[in-house]
């Protein structure tokens, strides 16, 4: 099978979230956030990159990214927030290619690392990532949404008010 890889962006959108969704009903998230316009806008914003793998004019994999810095090792590189391939295109070789083209834009932007995470769950992907020479650590992964993301923006803004110098 040949394929190519590009980098994508906001008029990707539409080619990129049905992958989208695909990786989180495959990782049993919730779907309903998924908007292709809240894709498109943060492409767009730059907060994000993305990369899409094609084989004959269809999208068969992607990868979205961002930078990332390691203080232990005070070096820069790229993180991946997701990286999804096609069941029917998988073991070909597109998820080493999309991580390798991540790698590579690391390096040619002054990094060394590129870092993912993956569930534990997902035996088939550690094992492909072991296969590219990824070492495995335990790490916990942690978030805030919803209403506790609410209730510490609302805590950091009156602390924020509270220390304001006076006028």
């Amino acid at each position: 099978m040949t394929f190519t890889i590009r980098a994508a962006g906001a008029a990707d959108a539409g080619r990129l979230a049905p992958m989208v969704r695909a990786l989180t009903m495959h990782e049993r998230d919730p779907t309903g956030f998924l908007s292709e316009a809240g894709l498109a806008r943060v492409l767009a914003e730059g907060a994000l990159e993305a990369l899409v793998a094609e084989s004959g004019g269809a999208a068969i994999g992607y990868s979205l990214h961002h930078f990332g810095y390691e203080s232990t090792y005070t070096a820069k590189g790229l993180y991946i927030v997701d990286l999804f391939v096609a069941a029917t295109h998988r073991r070909q070789g597109v998820g080493r290619a999309l991580v390798g083209e991540v790698a590579r834009l690391a390096k040619a932007r002054g990094g060394v690392f590129v870092w993912w995470t993956s569930k534990s769950a997902n035996t088939e992907a550690r094992a492909a990532y072991a296969r590219l020479g990824a070492f495995t650590e335990p790490v916990l992964a942690h978030a805030v949404f919803d209403e506790a993301f609410d209730a510490l923006v609302a805590e950091a803004e009156a602390e924020a008010r509270r220390q304001a110098p006076r006028t």
